[in-house]
């Protein structure tokens, strides 16, 4: 039965490549390299050749290239619509083509429909996007039960289909190859192409998985700032940091009504006291940490925003004493400086701390004099730079 690996670079081990070197070969083992050895003594075959093989699907075959497509199509309602209507020519636009993928088509998951590809005679597989098929997909039990009890093999697999929700098997049985188009989650809109393709699982794209926004979508940065930021002033100044973020994450659990205070002091007072189960978030799984760390925060956007201020402007911040959280320093308010670079659009974090939305905006480095910061005491030809966004600042 399939495993949900969601790492794109796992490879299954047929041949057991990732053994300890000091174990003995298995006979699967010694046949291969029997017969490598014996193709390339009598000439049947160039070892530059095979290594070429091995490097094009390990590095640029493989699921990484199904999930760009996905999530190009997420993102750019026309391309979706060719990669449906045409999913060869649609890959063929990213420059995956090739075998085992001449004829591609792509399924739409959809709240009314759920889509799961298998091949009952052997393995086809769209190799141009997805790689080489893993270990599970090639097994007697799934292509057995995928066709028999779909809904069974997929509720194994965490993968609950209400039953108004139809499930159709692709059974690859000819040359036509299938790629699943998994449904777009929720909390997702701020994140760019890039990471979102990030969050695509080859098992999403054969239809045995779904794809979760990332674990930590319950609140978002700028919000844990601002929880902070709202410890009374007093327990703020007398907290060292770390504690600030332990305090901060209670008021934050308490306030989404994960882990209440009450809940918490019972806790502390009896530490075996039950408490009801979380059901309606997503739980960073162990096996998803290596991917989930090795996705780029959703703060940077692809938005088109018109930047306000140009590299050379001379520019006046903002004189402001905001109730909620700011990454305008307090030192820096009401103080001229030069833009010195734009580094393109962002998530504005004073409105997406205080719970208003992503407002997207550009950000600037901005250089201050010293004595324009701290006064005439300030050496002479010092400066700090500062990163601000559009709405810091005004014309000089």
């Amino acid at each position: 039965m399939p495993h949900q690996d969601s790492d794109h670079g796992h490879h299954d081990d047929d041949v057991g490549e990732n053994r300890d070197h000091d174990a003995p070969l298995s006979e699967v083992e010694l046949r291969v390299r029997t017969l490598e050895s014996l193709l390339v003594d009598k000439g049947l075959v160039d070892p530059a050749a095979l290594d070429a093989i091995i490097d094009t699907y390990e590095t640029r075959v493989g699921p990484r290239n199904g999930a760009r497509i996905v999530a190009r199509a997420w993102v750019d309602p026309d391309f979706r619509l060719r990669l449906l209507a045409d999913g060869t020519a649609a890959a063929a636009e990213h420059g995956y083509e090739g075998r085992q993928t001449e004829k591609l088509v792509v399924l739409e998951n959809t709240p009314r429909i759920h889509n799961l590809v298998v091949c009952t005679l052997c393995s086809c597989y769209p190799w141009a996007v997805l790689g080489l098929p893993p270990t599970w997909y090639k097994s007697a039990p799934y292509r057995a039960r995928a066709v028999i009890d779909p809904r069974g093999v997929l509720d194994e697999l965490g993968v609950g289909v209400p039953d108004d929700r139809e499930v159709r098997v692709w059974d690859s049985t000819a040359e036509i190859r299938y790629m699943v188009l998994p449904e777009r989650p929720m909390g997702t809109e701020a994140m760019s192409e890039a990471e979102l393709a990030g969050l695509v699982t080859r098992d999403s794209m054969i239809g045995v998985a779904v794809v979760h926004a990332p674990a930590s979508d319950e609140w978002n940065i700028d919000q844990s700032r601002a929880m902070r930021e709202r410890l009374p002033t007093s327990e703020y100044f007398a907290t060292s940091y770390y504690e600030l973020w332990l305090y901060g994450l209670e008021r934050l659990l308490d306030a989404r009504g994960l882990v209440l205070n009450e809940e918490r002091a019972a806790r502390r007072q009896d530490p075996t006291v039950p408490v009801a189960r979380a059901d309606r978030v997503h739980v960073l799984a162990a096996r998803d940490v290596e991917r989930a760390f090795g996705t780029a925060r959703a703060s940077r956007t692809d938005n088109d925003v018109e930047p306000r201020h140009r590299v050379g402007d001379r520019v006046l911040t903002q004189t402001i004493n905001p109730v909620g959280h700011t990454r305008l320093p307090r030192y820096a308010r009401g103080k001229r400086g030069l833009v010195t670079a734009d580094h393109g659009v962002w998530v504005f974090p004073d409105s997406m701390g205080n719970g208003l939305g992503p407002d997207p905006q550009h950000v600037y480095s901005v250089r201050f004099e010293a004595r324009e910061l701290w006064g005439d005491g300030a050496r002479a030809g010092d400066a700090v730079y500062v990163d601000l966004w559009d709405d810091h600042l005004e014309p000089a």
